[in-house]
């Protein structure tokens, strides 16, 4: 007996997006974590618990998992593969790297450079269907 008909279909998760509004007020915390080279979005003041979903190769939603609402976004491989993907972000991104600080790693221009991240990955687009988790 395999691990599929024991355990059943895997579960699926609906993502609910951020709303503009939500990104409109400013109180976007984002981080770039140079050692794990990750950029993290969320769409709150601070970072906020919830359970990772695999929304792209390399990107996963943050969401809470009894109401499917995405939280945040994080990207691994941000300097190594994510940015080379998109010309003007590989341009842009070493100008944002100069704003963060040692003691403190988010900047108020690295919340803007957040903000267009999330319209690369389709986040706001009316396309939800992109925010079901990938098979395991």
């Amino acid at each position: 007996m395999d691990i599929a008909t024991l355990l059943g279909p895997a579960p699926t998760v609906r993502l609910t997006r951020p709303s503009a509004e939500t990104i409109a007020t400013g109180e976007t915390w984002v981080d770039y974590d140079k050692e794990s080279d990750s950029f993290i979005i969320y769409f709150s003041a601070q970072p906020a618990r919830g359970v990772h979903y695999d929304i792209a190769h390399d990107v996963t939603a943050i969401a809470d998992p009894a109401t499917g609402q995405v939280l945040g976004i994080q990207i691994e491989a941000w300097e190594r593969q994510f940015i080379h993907q998109f010309a003007d972000l590989n341009r842009v991104w070493p100008d944002f790297k100069s704003t963060i600080s040692p003691d403190k790693s988010w900047s108020h221009p690295l919340r803007h450079l957040g903000v267009v991240v999330l319209f690369l990955l389709s986040i706001l687009r009316n396309d939800e269907s992109r925010l079901i988790p990938l098979p395991a």
